[in-house]
């Protein structure tokens, strides 16, 4: 009615920015609770299986990144509306997120697996062949 959200808009926007970076991990090893996208890393035999809530989030808009000890997520979601529709009331909105995570051992990169369903993330991630313990045997 007097514009306040047009007028506010610009500030909202530079909050949620900065919300963001300081949500981005990526040279860290978050473990709060409040970091986007929420996650749980568990042990699963050897490998380290790695879940992420990423609701209404599709696969094409999904990077993942594993070096070493450390998996990064970059994704965006985007929420579009019909040409002419006169929006009263916007709580779902696009966004971008960049989250990399410490794991607890090095990946062998070629064998991960990844699979999205039902807005969740979910990555196996074996450990490289040459850390796995080997067994000997004696003569």
């Amino acid at each position: 009615m007097f514009g306040f959200t047009t007028a506010f808009e610009p500030l909202w926007n530079l909050q949620r920015a900065m919300e963001n970076a300081m949500r981005n991990d990526y040279f860290g090893s978050a473990t709060y609770a409040s970091a986007s996208p929420a996650l749980n890393l568990f042990k699963e035999g050897e490998n380290s299986l790695v879940t992420v809530e990423l609701p209404g989030v599709s696969k094409q808009d999904i990077q993942l990144e594993v070096k070493g000890k450390t998996l990064r997520i970059k994704a965006q979601r985007k929420i579009s509306y019909p040409d002419g529709a006169s929006l009263h009331r916007r709580e779902r909105a696009s966004y971008s997120l960049d989250r990399s995570i410490q794991l607890p051992h090095e990946v062998d990169e070629a064998k991960v697996k990844a699979e999205l369903k039902d807005g969740v993330l979910a990555l196996l991630l074996p450990p490289r062949e040459e850390l796995k313990p080997k067994t000997i045997k004696i003569s």
